[in-house]
């Protein structure tokens, strides 16, 4: 199995079996008051958190993961609309136009720079 295909088939287990939109995961870690311009860390799961690359495909990927849509999951990750980012990656939130979804920028790690969408439910002060 190639290791994209491993990447792909982890994201839907992910999604569906660790992952709860609107729900934090975490237990140990305080909920930081979300503000633009604040440095917070994603924690979306055992090991990983789901970003996407636009508010239109964090909305998509929230809807299938409601439906426990798995191949819609998968395709959303083939097409690069979501990716995978390890928890205690450090973002700089730089936009917050709705309740529940932030506009981050990567501060580092293998995806530095990038800005991407995400749950503020997956989001931890440290």
């Amino acid at each position: 199995m190639s290791k994209h295909v491993r990447f792909i088939a982890y994201l839907a287990f992910a999604a569906l079996g660790s992952f709860s939109v609107g729900c934090s995961t975490k237990s140990n870690n305080a909920r930081p008051n979300i503000q633009i311009g604040s440095d917070v860390y994603l924690h979306g799961g055992s090991e990983a958190a789901i970003v996407a690359i636009d508010l239109e495909s964090l909305r998509e990927f929230e809807n299938l993961q409601a439906a426990k849509d798995k191949f819609g999951i998968e395709q959303m990750g083939l097409s690069s609309k979501i990716f995978l980012v390890p928890n205690r990656t450090k973002v700089l939130v730089i936009d917050k136009p709705t309740v529940g979804a932030c506009k981050v920028r990567i501060l580092e790690g293998e995806h530095i720079n990038e800005a991407v969408w995400t749950d503020e439910a997956w989001m931890v002060d440290k």
